[in-house]
């Protein structure tokens, strides 16, 4: 969990070095479900860092446990991850049958534990508007009511990537709002903001400004910020077509 906790707050390289640390400490000592949840802590920063390829031992030996377990609730999640390191990859066909496989699971299971990011997943590489509409419409349905947290993350940035292919600056800045909605609410008892939330909504906001043609100062400003921040700290994924925003914003 303070793995899990330093990917939240953006400290991609000790979120990382915590998740080998636990998962190292989990074989130690023979806890199996603390190995599988220290092997997903360590995809989501390896993923960010553009070392997808480095994520799939980690996703292979959670699935291995998952099985040994019998712990079924967790595979939506392994396919999930799986696919996105096919989608890094370059290889989206392959993604694909992964999240079907992925959210026929949840179906089976609980679909408040993966479901709306999977079904955002799906849409994200849906390849017809119908079948995309309905993937966008059970997620929305599915993040109003009781699901877990993570989640909200998953899905709005999933869906936000979505506006920015389907150059529809008003959808990404819908999901935009809604992340920060959501956030801000979980967070009211301590006054806290999540940072990975944050990020996702200033990128999303600037990738809107871009397709927009409305080069603001403070927008192009605010893109410049996040290009040196992703660039700095290697967070590759994150910096995703930040710095096509930029060159449009600067235009």
């Amino acid at each position: 969990m303070h793995a899990h906790t330093m990917f939240f707050e953006l400290k991609l390289q000790a979120s990382l070095v915590a998740g080998q640390e636990a998962v190292a400490l989990a074989v130690a000592v023979g806890q199996k479900r603390a190995e599988m949840i220290a092997h997903h802590a360590c995809v989501g920063p390896l993923l960010e860092l553009g070392r997808a390829e480095e994520a799939r031992p980690h996703i292979e030996r959670a699935r291995a446990i998952v099985r040994e377990l019998q712990a079924w609730r967790f595979e939506p999640e392994n396919l999930a991850f799986l696919a996105e390191v096919e989608v890094e990859a370059g290889r989206p066909d392959l993604a694909r049958p992964l999240l079907a496989e992925g959210l026929l699971l949840a179906r089976k299971t609980a679909m408040s534990y993966w479901g709306p990011a999977l079904l955002a997943d799906n849409a994200w590489l849906a390849e017809n508007d119908d079948e995309r509409d309905a993937f966008v419409a059970e997620a929305e349905t599915l993040l109003t009511g009781e699901v877990l947290a993570h989640n909200h993350y998953l899905a709005r940035r999933a869906l936000i990537e979505l506006g920015w292919i389907l150059a529809d600056p008003d959808m990404i800045e819908d999901q935009c709002a809604k992340l920060a909605a959501f956030y801000r609410i979980e967070a009211r008892p301590l006054r806290e903001t999540m940072p990975l939330a944050d990020f996702l909504g200033r990128r999303g906001r600037v990738l809107a400004a871009a397709l927009r043609g409305n080069p603001l100062p403070e927008m192009t400003a605010e893109a410049r910020a996040l290009v040196d921040w992703s660039t700095r700290t290697g967070a590759v994924r994150l910096g995703a077509g930040l710095d096509v925003a930029l060159r449009r914003l600067s235009a």
